[in-house]
């Protein structure tokens, strides 16, 4: 698998238009914001490492996605896929048990994975 590499800077490059804001979730884990979208962005080394521990999840998303992968994930669906391979890693406020079910919901019926809800 390659990896890709872009400089995150405010009103730098996204798939989804010019970055307003961009924060820090976890080491090499981005949330990027623009103007009218959004998504989460890897660090070449969390591309990696997703593709080591979640190929499964990389697979099911590659076919349905314009996000240059393994990078970029769409904030709508795609984005649930790289926080629940990375759930460990985030900020205590994200690891809420809504959330992570909310997230495994999302991915077993966009990308039929079937995962379980128990955070």
């Amino acid at each position: 698998m390659s990896t890709q590499t872009f400089t995150l800077r405010k009103n730098g490059y996204s798939p989804w238009g010019q970055i307003e804001n961009i924060e820090l979730l976890a080491d090499g884990i981005y949330r990027v914001v623009t103007q009218s979208h959004g998504g989460i962005y890897l660090s070449p080394e969390r591309q990696r490492e997703f593709a080591e521990i979640a190929p499964h999840f990389l697979r099911a998303v590659e076919l349905n996605s314009y996000a240059p992968k393994p990078a970029w994930w769409e904030e709508d669906c795609e984005a649930v896929l790289p926080l629940l391979a990375f759930w460990s890693d985030l900020p205590a406020a994200m690891r809420r048990t809504d959330y992570y079910q909310s997230m495994v919901r999302t991915a077993n019926s966009v990308y039929a994975l079937t995962l379980s809800e128990a955070a």
